[in-house]
């Protein structure tokens, strides 16, 4: 009994090892039919998807069509062959039926024409319309599409698609009707692809949607935005759903094309694209200085090869359409306008935006525009004359204020740069000190630039005017505040080889202390800090200065020439303030130049009062040629000349308001009276450098009779009191300088010491 009880055992534990290797073939066998009968459902399902999706698409490429086609007049084409290839299938020969096919956005053969007539860019998403591959057939004379077949050219799983060829017209014609879908799903040798179809019956016309245009205003500002309203007809609740709104941007020079999808129909997988909507109105910013990502050089042109050019003319317009159903496509009026600027005009005076290799000029009528002439805020890119568009020139054609009406400060946010740009060292204000790295030509016209606050590294509303050949003229700059690490002046921190002409800086009165223009290290003037070589003609400035090496009432440190300018004082009831003076260096102080180095200064002057280590009247140190030049300021220094600090040129027929300068004797001797502080080298030399203030006579005659006084803008009320707000002293039209531009006027004050005996 014991021994039958193990072996059953022994049998019962034998059976618990598994199929034997028969039940184990079938088991594999079940397996592998049942993957197959699943892989085979799975498969099926893909590519019944993937039809749907392409069916979808062909359905809109044909409405599409249909819809311009109705809106253009193919017949009217005089080339038979731009309609496309003959239709050669069945009844096709007798209906003047053509069609065409495109690749991935390229025509086969012909229909180039047609293509662009029945499928503009815009009257799909481009994604689309410029991928895949896809025929079209339709009737001309009838203005009737007839078919649209559809298959994608890349995507997963990479065995759906496919190119679609001429060769293939005929074979497509036997695959139309609901009858060939299961063909289609599996189109070409080894069933490799699936096509999309739409037409014939499918495609009867119902009555088409009746869409009205929408309305556009470009408004090229502070940003340069387009606003675009709906028509309120078209928000009807019979049409909610079944239309699209859609802004197209063209670059006129470069081609390159945008859309933005402001309202999308119900079935549409595209992302709107709208910065805001009320009540069926969008904006659409294409430039904004203030926002990352929102330059006009972040614009992404969605044809292939087309780059836009930041500061080429634009065409902007809207349409509504449909692609859900049958409709007119209703166009917005077109509308041109600068992607940069307020326009831009050849040298001939036409609007070319360069399209005839002629350099370009801008026109300046805000603060974005001017920024935007530096390629760190807008990527201008002047030197490359490849695209046809150099723009090297611009012209101001309207004031502008930094501050706004209500008082706020324009821009409301910081200046940024364009994508891949740093912004020069040093910069922290709201403007951004303009340094363009292209000969520029600048014009103000005579307009005014008032308010900037300006803090950088070379700080001024230009920065660093560093290209050879520049040029900056007719401009006023009012009431600046300029603060540089290097160099500062209201015009400009530094410029290299620049002619400056007829520009005045000047602020609108003070007295204290806080300087307009202030440079840490460098050299700070009123209107430049630092020029090397170049020329400065016929240029005035009447603001407080503090430099560090070296500051002057118009330029800190000059090379080349000056000719014709002057550097306006500011006075207290006709005397200067002697604890706060108008030009203040650590290092060089003039009144008109702190240091000059350069060919000649003629017919100029000062009346600046000036303190520094080494200060003088007019300049602080100089060196080269001075001929016909004056100053009355008070100076200050260790090393101090009524005229000039230290003087290693010449000067000849140069003049000084000696009385200012009284000094003590500094020997400690005994002495009756004072004695007069006189200037350094070349003082009382013929045609050197003399008191015009020596006798009564040579005053009388320096200052001539009041019919010989020229217009001034004092600050000083004393002095329209005293003179009737006319200058007294000789102005540079008086110094024989031929201008009726700005410094022909004297901006500022200039010391009375003598009005009750003056002229007696």
């Amino acid at each position: 009994m014991k021994t039958r009880s193990i072996q059953n055992l022994k049998k019962r534990a034998a059976g618990t090892h598994g199929f034997t290797l028969a039940e184990m073939l079938i088991v594999v066998a079940i397996i592998a039919i049942l993957s197959g009968v699943a892989f085979v459902s799975v498969q099926t399902y893909r590519r019944s998807l993937a039809q749907l999706e392409r069916d979808n698409i062909a359905k809109q490429f044909f409405i599409a069509a249909q819809n311009h086609l109705s809106a253009t007049q193919m017949e009217a084409v005089p080339n038979a062959d731009a309609y496309g290839t003959k239709g050669n299938y069945d009844d096709d020969d007798d209906k003047k039926v053509y069609y065409y096919v495109v690749t991935r956005g390229a025509v086969s053969e012909k229909g180039t024409d047609a293509f662009d007539r029945m499928l503009p860019y815009g009257a799909i998403d481009e994604t689309v319309r410029a991928g895949g591959s896809y025929l079209i057939r339709y009737q001309p004379e009838a203005g009737i599409v007839m078919d649209v077949f559809y298959c994608s050219t890349s995507g997963t799983p990479n065995t759906f698609n496919h190119s679609i060829s001429t060769s293939e017209y005929a074979t497509l014609m036997g695959l139309t009707g609901a009858g060939n879908k299961a063909a289609r799903r599996t189109f070409t040798a080894g069933g490799n692809s699936v096509l999309g179809w739409y037409g014939g019956a499918e495609a009867e016309v119902k009555t088409p949607l009746e869409l009205k245009p929408p309305r556009i205003e470009v408004i090229n500002a502070e940003t340069l935005r387009v606003v675009v309203t709906d028509d309120p007809d078209n928000q009807k609740t019979a049409y909610l759903g079944k239309y699209s709104l859609k802004l197209i941007v063209t670059g006129n020079t470069s081609g390159a094309k945008k859309s933005f999808l402001l309202l999308k129909s119900a079935n549409s997988t595209e992302t709107e694209d709208q910065t805001g909507r009320v009540s069926g109105t969008y904006t659409v910013v294409l430039d904004d200085i203030t926002a990352g990502g929102k330059h006009f050089s972040d614009l992404v042109s969605e044809v292939e090869g087309k780059t836009f050019i930041p500061g080429e003319n634009i065409t902007v317009q809207a349409m509504a359409y449909s692609t859900e159903e049958f409709s007119n496509i209703a166009y917005s009026p077109r509308r041109t306008t600068n992607s940069l600027f307020s326009g831009i005009s050849d040298a001939l005076g036409g609007a070319s935006g360069g399209s005839d290799g002629i350099p370009d000029t801008a026109s300046i009528s805000n603060f974005r525009h001017l920024e935007n002439l530096d390629k760190i805020v807008s990527n201008l890119d002047a030197n490359d004359t490849s695209n046809k568009l150099n723009i090297s020139a611009a012209v101001q054609i309207a004031n502008l204020n930094w501050k706004t009406d209500d008082g706020a400060y324009w821009p409301s946010k910081t200046v940024v740069p364009s994508n891949g740009k740093t912004m020069a060292a040093g910069y922290s204000s709201q403007y951004y000190p303009v340094s363009p790295d292209y000969a520029l030509s600048y014009d103000g016209k005579s307009h005014s630039i008032t308010g900037v606050t300006a803090s950088a590294a070379n700080a001024g509303l230009f920065g660093a005017v560093s290209v050879n050949g520049s040029e900056i003229k007719n401009l006023e700059l009012i009431d600046f505040t300029v603060t540089g690490t290097t160099n500062a002046g209201a015009l400009a921190g530094s410029a290299a080889n620049t002619a400056v002409t007829n520009v005045l800086a000047r602020n609108t009165g003070k007295t204290g202390i806080a300087a307009d223009i202030t440079s840490a290290a460098g050299s700070a003037g009123g209107l430049i800090g630092s020029a090397t070589g170049g020329s400065v003609t016929d240029c005035a400035a009447a603001l407080i200065v503090n430099g560090g090496a070296n500051a002057g009432g118009l330029i800190g440190t000059a090379g080349g020439t000056v000719t014709g300018c002057y550097a306006g004082g500011h006075t207290v009831n006709g005397a200067y303030d002697k604890e706060h003076y108008n030009v203040t260096a650590t290092g060089t102080a003039g009144g008109l130049i702190g240091s000059f180095t350069g060919t000649g200064i003629e017919k100029c002057y000062s009346t600046c009062s000036v303190k520094g280590g080494t200060a003088g009247g007019l300049v602080g140190s100089a060196s080269g040629t001075i001929t016909n030049c004056y100053c009355t300021g008070l100076v200050s220094g260790t090393t101090e000349g009524a005229f000039a600090g230290s003087l290693s040129g010449t000067a000849q027929s140069c003049r000084y308001f000696e009385i200012i300068n009284e000094r003590e004797k500094k020997n400690g001797a005994a002495h009756a009276g004072y004695d007069y502080l006189t200037p350094l080298p070349n003082a009382g030399t013929a045609g050197g450098i003399t008191a015009f203030d020596e006798t009564t006579a040579s005053y009388n005659g320096f200052v001539g009779a009041p019919s010989a006084w020229t217009s001034a803008k004092p600050y000083d009320t004393a002095l329209v009191r005293y003179y009737g707000g006319r200058y007294d002293l000789q102005s540079v039209v008086r110094l024989g300088e031929t201008t009726t531009g700005f410094a022909a006027t004297h901006y500022g004050d200039w010391p009375a010491p003598e009005i009750f005996t003056i002229n007696s």
